[in-house]
């Protein structure tokens, strides 16, 4: 006769998923710590430093308005 329902995972799946479970439960804690806002503020920072590498590049690369400010020079 099989056992009916799905089987039980197994001990080093369960471990897994139990400390992805307490990795997650930890970094909500910390972002929503009302004492300590470190965690915050380096995400924050990261972030900040994530989104400002795309403007850098449309700065550099395409100009202002979309239209390059320096003619072209031979050689490079």
């Amino acid at each position: 006769m099989k056992p009916t329902g799905s089987p039980s995972p197994r001990p080093p799946r369960q471990a897994c998923a139990e400390y992805g479970w307490t990795a997650k439960a930890e970094h909500l804690l910390r972002v929503v710590d009302p004492v300590d806002d470190t965690y915050r503020r380096q995400m924050n920072r990261q972030l900040t430093a994530q989104e400002s590498r795309p403007k850098l590049a449309r700065d550099l690369c395409h100009g202002k308005r979309g239209t390059i400010h320096q003619a072209y020079r031979d050689g490079m």
